[in-house]
């Protein structure tokens, strides 16, 4: 893990509770100074994705959220929500 972040690229794991594994429990097992930042994909979403000028989709798109983000990332499922209103479009968590 300490390799890939000598590259300056952002991590981004797909599934969230392997995700939070490597930021959590290997944090607490290696040391929080050797464990690169891995980020969700909602939160490098947010960060990233530009404001869009896309035309506004009329019927909702429904999110469900995995529990493992539920449980011990809840306030990261909002970023959602954000990612879709920057392309116009409505979310349901």
């Amino acid at each position: 893990m300490h390799q890939l972040q000598e590259y300056v690229i952002p991590l981004v794991g797909l599934d969230p509770a392997m995700t939070l594994v490597y930021r959590q429990e290997y944090a607490k097992t290696i040391g929080s100074h050797e464990v690169p930042t891995v980020l969700l994909p909602q939160e490098w979403l947010a960060n990233t994705l530009p404001q869009s000028q896309i035309v506004k989709d009329a019927d909702p798109y429904q999110f469900l959220p995995h529990s493992t983000e539920k449980t011990h990332e809840p306030s990261i499922v909002g970023l959602w929500q954000q990612v879709y209103e920057r392309m116009e479009l409505k979310l349901s968590v």
